[in-house]
């Protein structure tokens, strides 16, 4: 990976400058920056940094729905879900437990869902009306959610059980739970629909390949400290995991069906998570600093143009 740029984010309401989830949409970087209670919204392409939507209590990620175009926030200092429009403006709060954290859009059951870190618990909602929020148990600590597209199935990792635990928003309740050991400690995931397998990131350094099929953890790759996201590129098989030490470990398959380590790159302490364009091949590690925040901006070499299948 070849580093590119650093974009400093504006200064926050206190000495830490924290920083949670991103995801990259239309060709632009959305940055859940928490401790100013701000989405940030950063042009991909001149690098300028705007506020989408203020007075987002401890924002902790975001997800957008696409009929109709709504965009979700996962406030984790107001228990709440924030249903916002695409220009930025709060529709209305929507209820959820203690701690919303990783977010996403389920297309196929039309829901937004979201793991409350301090209830043990989710929060799914209809985007058709955004009333009536129902509570799922999950009896254990969420981390950072996956949907699989063609079942609607939610794969949600349970850090403090050592679980993935699988929801079906359709019936509204868990309806599998995975051990993934040797995987200690599930932080967030990603997804690759095409070989329907979950990517894992986990405490002790390793990143999990999980079967979604069996619910089998099929390979392990050991990985750098203290990771928290998980990214995935599908047009490059490429996955990323942000290590919050300061690295970040490119992982691909090999011919011979092997996951490897391509590359270790060194980020900055505090980058612990990131984001894939999808289109550019892009990655950007999003760092939460004492003294200002920043954006790290990656792409790959010209010798990784081409994924080991």
């Amino acid at each position: 990976m070849r580093f590119v740029s650093a974009t400093a984010l504006p200064p926050a309401k206190g000495p830490l400058s924290g920083t949670d989830y991103a995801m990259v949409r239309d060709h632009t970087l959305y940055v859940a920056y928490s401790s100013a209670d701000t989405l940030l919204e950063v042009d991909t392409g001149s690098g300028a940094v705007h506020s989408f939507a203020t007075g987002l209590k401890g924002i902790h990620g975001v997800a957008f729905s696409r009929n109709p175009e709504l965009a979700f926030a996962s406030l984790g200092g107001a228990a709440e879900i924030a249903a916002l429009t695409l220009r930025g403006t709060t529709i209305r709060p929507i209820p959820a437990g203690a701690d919303p954290d990783g977010i996403v859009f389920d297309e196929k059951f039309g829901v937004v869902y979201a793991g409350n870190g301090r209830s043990d618990s989710a929060t799914i909602v209809s985007i058709r009306d955004l009333e009536h929020p129902m509570t799922v148990p999950l009896g254990g600590s969420p981390e950072y959610p996956q949907v699989d597209e063609t079942t609607g199935l939610i794969y949600q990792p349970l850090e403090d059980k050592n679980q993935v635990a699988v929801i079906d928003p359709g019936q509204q309740r868990v309806v599998a739970g995975f051990p993934v050991s040797p995987c200690e400690g599930p932080k967030g995931s990603a997804i690759d629909m095409e070989r329907k397998v979950l990517f894992i990131g986990c405490s002790n350094r390793l990143l999990a390949v999980m079967d979604l099929a069996s619910g089998r953890v099929v390979a392990t790759v050991a990985i750098g400290r203290f990771v928290d996201f998980v990214g995935w590129d599908p047009g490059l098989h490429r996955v990323y995991t942000a290590n919050s030490a300061g690295s970040m470990t490119v992982i691909g398959q090999s011919t011979q069906g092997a996951y490897e380590v391509l590359d270790t790159v060194q980020t900055r302490a505090g980058g612990h998570t990131l984001a894939v364009d999808p289109t550019t091949h892009r990655v950007y590690v999003i760092c939460s600093r004492l003294r200002g925040a920043q954006i790290l901006t990656y792409e790959p070499a010209s010798t990784e143009s081409l994924p080991l299948r």
